[in-house]
């Protein structure tokens, strides 16, 4: 028996996988696209340019085109270092170009004339105005994330920072995570993506009641975006927001962190419900304990950072008024 349908078969269901991958990591990741110009405002044609992976040191080359535009897509979120050459131009290095998660940016590179071998420095600045695109939202940084008060310890609590977010309306003892109200939308109206995957629960959970299928720890996120409104027809299906997480990537050297996260009643105030039925202070009890490592695989290429799932703490009940 001939086995060429076979290996043809599992031959097309790699590269079907490899694929459907690659569409993904579009909505994970981020564009940069840079302009080179010389003093006078032409476009650079044939302009050498690297970019760098200030984390993996990771390279990527290009020249730019007629019209003097280099487009690096897509990029993972994070740091980046542009170096641009040219005969008869000093070479131009920026620093510290920062990509968000699904972030489409512009850079504008200006080369100067030089009579000998020179080359020039700058920083990056962030734009105050996205000149890109139409979309409207806003990022959610990792030091937000673990700096700021999550009693619950769900990210997804930060979204409510975003102009036109609300808590749904529903009852608070019946609402999950991640159940938010934007621009008026139900709050099934909404798209959580996870690292380019699509992350909704899709059916009504009665365990957890969450609106997603996994719920990352906030110690594990490099970053979210919630997008209103505008957004690229690739996230779809979502009248509401979309709310693009990204994990966090590892780089060349190796990095661990562990946290023991306590909520007990003796360090607790009672409660304004309580107070006012004169019921005594819940009695609530959070430990959750975790850990996250990360590191590289192959030096200056593969990287990868992990975290096992804390157990989930146990929600308080609070007393009823009769």
């Amino acid at each position: 028996m001939s086995r060429t349908p076979t290996v043809t078969l599992r031959l097309s269901l790699l590269l079907s996988l490899a694929f459907a991958a690659a569409l993904f990591s579009q909505q994970d990741s981020g564009t940069l696209r840079l302009q080179i110009e010389d003093s006078s405002g032409g476009a650079v044609a044939g302009a050498a340019v690297k970019l760098t992976d200030t984390r993996t040191n990771a390279l990527r080359e290009a020249k730019s085109s007629a019209d003097g535009f280099v487009v690096f897509s897509p990029l993972v979120r994070g740091s980046y270092t542009v170096e641009v050459s040219y005969p008869g131009f000093q070479s131009v290095r920026v620093n510290e170009i920062q990509i968000d998660v699904n972030q489409a940016r512009l850079q504008r590179v200006v080369l100067q004339a030089a009579s000998v071998s020179e080359s020039v420095q700058v920083t990056a600045t962030v734009a105050a105005i996205n000149t890109e695109d139409g979309s409207l939202g806003q990022v959610i940084s990792s030091k937000a994330i673990v700096e700021l008060p999550l009693a619950a310890r769900r990210y997804t609590d930060l979204t409510l920072l975003v102009p036109g977010a609300t808590e749904s309306t529903l009852d608070s003892n019946l609402r999950g995570p991640g159940w938010l109200v934007v621009n008026g939308n139900s709050h099934s109206q909404n798209n959580f993506v996870l690292d380019g995957f699509d992350n909704n629960q899709g059916t009504t959970n009665l365990q957890s009641r969450s609106a997603q299928v996994v719920q990352p720890s906030p110690d594990t996120l490099s970053e979210f975006k919630v997008m209103t409104n505008n957004f690229s027809a690739e996230f779809g299906r979502a009248a509401g927001a979309v709310v693009n997480a990204s994990i966090k990537s590892g780089s060349n050297e190796f990095h661990g962190a562990g946290w023991w996260y306590n909520r007990d009643a003796a360090l607790a105030a009672n409660s304004w419900r309580s107070n006012l039925i004169g019921a005594p202070k819940d009695q609530l009890k959070w430990n959750q304990p975790g850990g996250a490592i990360g590191g590289r695989l192959i030096r200056s290429a593969t990287t990868k950072a992990s975290s096992p799932k804390p157990p989930a703490p146990r929600s308080p009940r609070f007393p009823r008024a009769p």
